[in-house]
Parts: C-alpha cells; structure tokens; sequence
C-alpha cells in the first residue's frame, strides 16, 4: 500500500504551493497549474486519492475525507475551466521576477553588513595591515555594487508590471467578467510595490551614508598606519568569500 506525507497546500496565482507545515514561511516547491488535467482512478468507493499531471510531472495526492476529496477535485475543474487573461499570468510572473530580485537585495545588504562588520574588526586591530585592509575595501565596494545593479533591476520590474496595467485597462472593454477581481489585484500591487520602493530607497540612503562613513574613518586609520615603523600582522585571519558568492547574487 503506497503511503502519503501530510502536506498544507496554498494558491498563489498559477501555484499551488505545498508546506510541511501549516505555519511554515517557506515553500519546498508547488504544482503549476498553468496546464494539468485531473485523473480521478474511476471514483472508487472509498479511495480519496487522485492524480494532477502537470507537463513533466504527475502528483499523487489524497485527501482525508470524502468531503475533502469533492472539495479539491471541484476547485482544481473550477480552476481550470475559469478564463484568465493572458496578462494577468504575465503580471504573476512579474512578481515572481520581483520578488527574487527583492531576495537578492536582502542577501546582498546581508553580505554589506558582514563586511562592515569586519571592516570595523579590521581597523581596530592592532596589527591590520594596509594591503588587507584594501582588499576589505574592494569586497565592500564590489557588494554596493551587486547591491545597487539589484535595486536598478527591481526598478525596471516594477516599470514593467505598471507599462502591463496600463494594458491591462484599455483591455476591460473585452474583460468585464474579470475587471473587479483585475482591478482588485492591480491596486494591491501598487500598494505593495510604493511600500517596497519607499523601503528601498530609505534602506539604501541609511546604507551608504554609513558606508561613506566607515571609508573615511577608514582612511583616518590607513594614514595612521603609514606612519608606523614595522609592519603588523593580522590577529585574526579574516573568511575569505566564496567563489559561489556572485551566484547567489
């Protein structure tokens, strides 16, 4: 007898996705149900379980009870029998581009705020050498940089999903059946994408007004150490950074 893992499933446009938990924040993964069909097994009395063939893939699923059964083989006909425009599935794809370009944001702030951290263990240690601590400074320089092309990139996603409203509206002529739930879903994306810009742009002002900061205290330091007779070592030996770093960003 084939045995099933619970999971907790949660739409999100042409996603369904599936969590161990129902309280979890991250997904392991989803069924896209841009294109699937449903295998029912021939209804047999007492089985709950059935199948959703997405291209490459099927998925086996079974629910608990009967009531449960009719409920997701009723959603997922309703589901796929609902006409849906062709731009609102390319709105959801903007957000998904959005939302990893917000992510690699994150990561890169994340990755500034180590190296500030032991950019501030390097100018305080006592026997920091002045080659070291240029390398610091060009590792700094070159995760603004990521930090700054990730920002420009989500600037231009958030272009583009407001070029696609405005497409949107001179279509609803020929979309009545769905302009309340299309109208409904555009101004959400504006709420969130002004509360994102303004987040951004604020993060990024306190970012580089403390970075510009620790350069110049930096420099006081590297002119101090010019002056010194012998050449210090380091007391601590610093992580190097990962090749696999520019990928993930």
């Amino acid at each position: 007898m084939k045995t099933f893992s619970k999971r907790f499933f949660r739409q999100g446009g042409a996603k369904l996705f599936y969590y161990k938990d129902p309280n979890d924040k991250n997904s392991p993964g989803f069924i896209d149900l841009t294109s699937f069909t449903i295998d029912t097994k021939g209804s047999v009395p007492g089985d709950f379980s059935f199948d959703v063939h997405c291209p490459g893939r099927v998925y086996e699923l079974k629910a608990e009870t009967a009531a449960d059964y009719n409920y997701w083989i009723a959603g997922l006909n309703n589901y796929k029998t609902s006409s849906r425009p062709a731009s609102m599935a390319v709105v959801e794809s903007l957000e998904d581009e959005n939302a990893r370009l917000n992510e690699k944001l994150k990561y890169a702030e994340g990755r500034l705020q180590e190296m500030r951290e032991q950019y501030k263990e390097a100018a305080t240690a006592e026997e920091a050498s002045q080659l070291e601590l240029l390398k610091i400074r060009e590792q700094i320089s070159k995760h603004q940089t990521l930090a700054e092309e990730a920002q420009r990139q989500t600037q231009v996603s958030q272009e583009e999903m407001k070029a696609l409203r405005g497409q949107q509206k001179s279509r609803e002529s020929t979309l009545f059946s769905e302009t309340t739930v299309l109208s409904s879903r555009v101004k959400e994306l504006e709420a969130a994408l002004k509360m994102e810009e303004k987040s951004h742009k604020s993060e990024m002002e306190v970012l580089n007004v403390k970075l510009e900061g620790e350069k110049s205290a930096l420099e006081i330091k590297l002119k101090e150490a010019e002056k010194r007779t012998e050449v210090w070592k380091f007391r601590r030996k610093f992580i190097q950074i990962s090749k696999n770093t520019k990928n993930h960003l």
